[in-house]
């Protein structure tokens, strides 16, 4: 029987010896990327909100091209109808996608997104309730769609720049909300840094 474990964690600990050291870059896709975005209101909607500048961030891995990512943010959409002051948006997607590169570190970049909508609105129920001064919140939680499309560029294999745009779609019970919007950001691939330093540790020791 001891025999039988010391087997086993033997077989283990070989495992993860010859993953480690057989495989050091499988961290090289790793990345972290922020972004900011502004949503355009639609024509209907123009004389009732104004949009203000929105943040998303995001921590993914991409292999060969093909990226995942968990992604969030903030976004802000200010009423100029006195009822509704303001509503907070607050989105949680996984996103996925594919990143073509053409020459000269240009390329094109598309992510799909799906997940749910964490929504603050501030409002007020009726005109007596601003009198009142009766400032209610409700909060809710809708399905949350994502579809975007970049133009990219990249540096170095370490950085890369993206802008474009696309739409957030929000699934309430009166129907489908687009929120077509323009976005730029930077993606930062922290693991093949790491990578290149112990690339020159690994040379320094060797040439000492």
């Amino acid at each position: 029987m001891n025999k039988g474990r010391y087997l086993i964690f033997f077989l283990l600990f070989s495992f993860f010896t010859t993953f480690v050291y057989s495989a050091p870059t499988w961290y090289e896709g790793i990345f972290l990327e922020g972004s900011a975005h502004n949503y355009f209101v639609p024509d209907v909607l123009k004389e009732l909100a104004e949009t203000k500048v929105g943040f998303r961030g995001a921590l993914g891995y991409e292999y060969n091209n093909f990226r995942f990512a968990l992604e969030s943010g903030f976004s802000r959409i200010t009423g100029t109808n006195p009822l509704v002051l303001q509503i907070d948006l607050i989105p949680l997607t996984f996103k996925f996608g594919y990143a073509y590169h053409i020459r000269y570190g240009l390329g094109l970049q598309a992510d799909l997104g799906l997940g749910a909508a964490f929504s603050k609105t501030q409002h007020y129920k009726s005109v007596l309730a601003i009198v009142l001064d009766d400032l209610q919140e409700s909060q809710e939680k809708s399905p949350f769609s994502t579809v975007r499309f970049y133009a990219i560029y990249s540096p170095s294999d370490i950085i890369k720049f993206y802008l474009g745009g696309g739409a957030d779609l929000i699934f309430e019970e009166d129907g489908l909300i687009p929120l077509p919007l323009l976005e730029a950001g930077i993606s930062f691939k922290f693991g093949k840094l790491i990578k290149r330093s112990d690339n020159n540790e690994q040379h320094f020791i060797l040439n000492r």
